[in-house]
């Protein structure tokens, strides 16, 4: 059985993974290049949803590594999107990506280091946390 440290390792690269994509796909959108695109709204959404998701099932001893971390409301933005769809406002959501994000990518890359350091294991960091290499099948 994998001790809850090693699954709490998977989880943070669950979330890293998620933000990269968002990265990706906002790289060169602006608010209102956001704005006027719904199908990049949706992705973004279902994102956010798997980092609160990620994050509601990191165990407190995780959580308690990273204060700076608001989990409460990195889950609480999954709530919303899921049980509040209908009240989610996109103008939010790019908050969120642009002003919260990049805070939260650091604080995961610090504490898959930690978690990756107790364990002994090498951190599989190459470049940007949570990337992982493509699939043969081109996937992710």
């Amino acid at each position: 059985m994998r001790s809850k440290r090693f699954r709490d390792f998977d989880y943070l690269e669950h979330i890293a993974n998620r933000i990269l994509r968002i990265e990706r796909a906002t790289s060169g959108v602006d608010l209102a290049g956001f704005l006027a695109n719904e199908d990049l709204q949706a992705a973004i959404e279902r994102y956010i949803e798997v980092i609160g998701e990620a994050a509601g099932k990191l165990s407190q001893q995780t959580r308690d590594l990273a204060p700076d971390v608001p989990w409460s409301q990195v889950i609480g933005a999954r709530n919303v999107i899921v049980h509040g769809y209908a009240e989610v406002e996109p103008d939010r959501i790019w908050d969120i990506v642009k002003s919260h994000l990049p805070s939260l990518r650091a604080a995961v890359g610090r504490l898959q280091q930690l978690i990756s350091e107790e364990k002994g294991a090498k951190p599989q960091r190459q470049g940007h946390p949570g990337e992982k290499p493509d699939r043969e099948d081109g996937n992710r």
